[in-house]
């Protein structure tokens, strides 16, 4: 019996201040991937859109019904989950710490350089620091490096795991028709760590996952997980693809001792621990040095022959760059070409 092909979309660090929904995101890079690659339509027995970390607005029309198409009701979502107050915590925050909330403070123990933004200042150094560093700060670093420490916590990682692995193991649980399951994943920023993460704690072995063990799912969700672990062991769950976009591993690679202690020894994380068989290529990275959040990644596997590493232009500011990746035709093309090859 021939593998059912499933593609999973895992969003990464959301830079918005409001409510928003990736799922508008996943639409739009699985029509440019299928314009690409007109073979590619069809391939896909699921397409699984993960959610995590945000809230989403109420959605209506077509929102709605594109969101259905990558699995999620928000009639039975249940409200705001832990992980979702992340967005108006993050607000709250903003709103408290921002510069121009700061400089217009009257409060007497608000001190303040003397004409630092007055009239007539606004040349060399203030100008970048006003035009540009401070943008970064407040919105890629307070906003989007914040769901990375709040990930790096055990709260955050009990209930982003709880959300995002809940999704893909009950969606993938409800594909009846195939013996074999081969998952696609296209992860950015954040969302390439969360995956990351899920494929270990599947593929690799000798291991007792910290989702089990450290029970951060709910019974039912953990009970998928050991099923569908023991597939992976099996054969009966495969990797087909993996695709990372702004990966942020180097960074996470800090988080746990093991991994510290790895390369402390000057040694090199091993690619079958997340799937990684073979020389055909499975994973694809790509980074653009312009991104402040996205690092190359290749050289910390072995083997790594069916990893490609890939540099792009997405754009020329920091946040420009972090976001551009789902409509830079580099990305489009190599994924498209990856996804179609990796179907059987």
């Amino acid at each position: 019996m021939t593998a059912a092909n499933v593609l999973v979309m895992v969003h990464g660090m959301t830079t918005n201040p409001d409510a928003c929904s990736p799922f508008g995101d996943y639409e739009q890079f699985w029509e440019r991937l299928c314009a690409s690659n007109r073979q590619l339509r069809g391939k896909m027995v699921k397409q699984i859109g993960i959610h995590w970390g945000h809230e989403i607005p109420t959605l209506s029309g077509s929102d709605k019904s594109i969101a259905k198409n990558w699995g999620y009701d928000q009639s039975t979502h249940g409200g705001v989950q832990k992980d979702e107050e992340l967005t108006y915590a993050q607000k709250v925050l903003g709103n408290r710490v921002n510069y121009d909330a700061v400089r217009t403070d009257p409060d007497p123990n608000n001190i303040l350089l003397p004409g630092l933004f007055g009239i007539g200042t606004e040349i060399g150094l203030p100008v970048i620091r006003s035009k540009l560093l401070m943008p970064i700060r407040e919105n890629i670093i307070l906003r989007g490096f914040g769901d990375a420490v709040y990930y790096c916590s055990t709260d955050g990682e009990r209930a982003v795991r709880k959300t995002a692995y809940k999704q893909i193991l009950t969606q993938i649980t409800q594909i009846k028709s195939h013996d074999t399951i081969r998952l696609h994943i296209v992860g950015h920023s954040l969302g390439v760590t969360v995956a990351h993460d899920l494929l270990y704690g599947l593929f690799a072995k000798d291991h007792k996952p910290d989702f089990v063990l450290e029970n951060q799912g709910d019974p039912d969700s953990e009970k998928l997980f050991s099923e569908w672990r023991g597939k992976a062991q099996s054969g009966k769950l495969i990797l087909g693809s993996f695709i990372s976009c702004a990966s942020q591993i180097p960074l996470f690679t800090m988080r746990k001792q093991t991994m510290v202690d790895i390369l402390y020894n000057d040694g090199l994380f091993h690619a079958e621990d997340i799937g990684i068989v073979g020389s055909d290529i499975r994973w694809i990275n790509f980074y653009d040095i312009d991104d402040m959040l996205g690092f190359p990644t290749r050289r910390l596997y072995t083997p790594n022959v069916a990893i490609r590493e890939i540099q792009v232009d997405c754009g020329d500011t920091p946040e420009g760059a972090h976001m551009g990746y789902w409509e830079n035709e580099t990305v489009i093309r190599e994924t498209a070409q990856l996804l179609y090859q990796n179907c059987g």
